[in-house]
């Protein structure tokens, strides 16, 4: 649980169960980016770190959206970036 505690502001920035406002397709996004990351968290929390030699098979984006926020850091509803 160590990396996950470590990427919390993240991952509840991101959650689509934490985020209803969003629009329903950045929900979606987010939701099996998010299946994703957790899977590739469980891999290394279960085997340890490897050498970079032995990385991830394929590298690849996993795209998330975000609150958008003003300058002066405010949420503007129904916004994402």
């Amino acid at each position: 649980a160590g990396l996950r505690r470590l990427m919390g502001d993240f991952i509840r920035a991101v959650h689509p169960d934490l985020s209803p406002e969003f629009p329903e397709e950045a929900r979606r996004i987010n939701q099996r980016s998010l299946a994703e990351l957790n899977a590739f968290i469980d891999i290394l929390e279960k085997d340890g770190p490897r050498p970079f030699e032995d990385g991830p098979e394929s590298a690849h984006d996993l795209p998330f959206f975000r609150a958008f926020r003003t300058r002066l850091g405010r949420v503007v509803p129904q916004k994402v970036e």
